[in-house]
């Protein structure tokens, strides 16, 4: 409710919490194999949290 009361995005609020790696795990899984491999030029928090979960997994 947080983020509809207050309009602060869930994943930017919390990105530790369950849903917030849910949602980023079910985002990273359905992209294209291609886009995956290719490493932003500036890499933010979010990008090496779920590519860090995902070599983990592995």
């Amino acid at each position: 409710m947080r983020s509809i009361n207050f309009g602060e995005p869930l994943v930017a609020t919390f990105p530790d919490s369950p849903a917030t790696v849910m949602i980023e795990d079910a985002a990273y899984t359905f992209s294209k194999e291609t886009l995956k491999n290719i490493p932003p030029a500036a890499p933010t928090a979010v990008w090496k949290r779920i590519k860090g979960r995902a070599t983990s997994k592995k």
